[in-house]
């Protein structure tokens, strides 16, 4: 797991697809705008397939890739998403409410997915 600047945390392959197990795979076959800067989230989101740029005054800040979970912190604690983000096209994601964390949470039962999941949402909001 690995952290920088923006609200973004890469899994590895394993946990990732513990996290596909349990949640449904969304899939956009063309460029989309995923959220807006300011908008507080219902889901965190996960990339599995493709790419997400993060945009901040009209400019591409970064480029998300397979692994990155995007939005749990800003989830749990209702806290406005400081980017917008486009979906580029050919991209597959997993969208993560509170109710699919607290299932894997509670289901999957894996204690470095749970770890990571705690992490994230404990984390002092900024």
């Amino acid at each position: 797991m690995k952290k920088n600047q923006y609200p973004i945390t890469s899994l590895d392959s394993e946990l990732i697809e513990k996290i596909k197990s349990v949640a449904p795979i969304h899939r956009y076959t063309v460029s989309t705008d995923l959220f807006y800067e300011g908008q507080t989230p219902v889901v965190a989101f996960l990339l599995l397939n493709g790419h997400v740029q993060l945009v901040k005054n009209k400019k591409v800040r970064k480029v998300l890739n397979t692994g990155d979970l995007i939005g749990l912190r800003e989830l749990i604690h209702h806290i406005p998403f400081p980017l917008s983000a486009q979906v580029l096209p050919n991209t597959d994601m997993v969208f993560l409410d509170k109710s699919t964390i607290l299932e894997i949470l509670d289901v999957v039962h894996d204690p470095e997915l749970s770890d990571v999941f705690k992490e994230i949402i404990h984390e002092e909001a900024v």
